[in-house]
């Protein structure tokens, strides 16, 4: 009788296809009041194929690939001409409410996430190093900076992939915004990463940022923050929408 109930369910080709709907993340608080998003969305197919697609902020799509073989699925929010920090998922691990459930014609769903976006670039990473990045616990990658107040983008992942191979990784590696800036106040900004932090209680925009290079965009202008040893210095670059 299951057996039956099974091959009703199921045609020989969803042994080895799976087919998916894809659940895009709310945009984060930070990108409130942005302008709409596009997302350019980017997998790989059942055939080995490299495919994309370009959707709407509130559209649904649904994909189709290899039954059990890991990759990660991008989603990159595209707004004012350029790609922001990505979305994504991990196949199969950001699979929705599929536990013990047999193989099925109907789609499941895969849950994207900015989290998930951050560990599908370090993957990219160790493969690009010539590594299987599946060997590693990239699924648990994000567990590195929950709870806090920190970045993920402050690190470059192709650092947090280097430690990895190498075995050095720790959740010391996420530094914690520590600089305190203030926005030029003739225009809105926004982040180029879901993660950034502003200070509420600061005057205008107060962002809470790290060493190194951050972003901020509007339209056709994109702020450039760079913090040296604690000090900021910024310009702002034209670009072509």
């Amino acid at each position: 009788m299951a057996a039956a109930l099974f091959l009703c369910s199921c045609s020989p080709q969803c042994l080895f296809v799976h087919t998916l709907k894809l659940k895009m993340p709310e945009l984060p608080a930070v990108w409130e009041g942005m302008p709409p998003v596009s997302y350019s969305v980017h997998w790989v197919d059942e055939d080995g194929e490299q495919q994309a697609a370009l959707i709407a902020e509130n559209d649904e799509m649904t994909i189709t690939l290899e039954r059990g073989r890991y990759q990660a699925v991008f989603a990159y929010p595209v707004c004012f001409g350029r790609k922001l920090r990505p979305a994504a998922a991990l196949y199969p691990f950001d699979l929705e409410g599929t536990g013990g459930k047999l193989p099925s014609n109907k789609p499941d769903t895969l849950k994207m996430s900015y989290p998930s976006g951050y560990a599908a670039e370090v993957i990219r990473c160790i493969e690009h190093a010539g590594s299987n990045p599946w060997a590693y616990p990239v699924e648990k990658l994000p567990s590195a900076w929950e709870g806090g107040s920190c970045d993920p983008w402050s690190l470059s992942p192709w650092k947090a992939a280097q430690a990895l191979i190498i075995g050095n990784f720790r959740k010391s590696l996420f530094p914690e915004p520590n600089v305190r800036v203030l926005l030029p106040q003739d225009r809105f900004w926004w982040a180029d990463t879901p993660f950034c932090c502003f200070d509420p209680a600061g005057s205008g925009q107060t962002a809470l940022l790290h060493e190194g290079i951050s972003i901020f965009l509007c339209e056709g202008i994109r702020l450039i923050v760079c913090i040296d040893k604690g000090k900021a210095t910024m310009q702002r670059v034209v670009s072509p929408e």
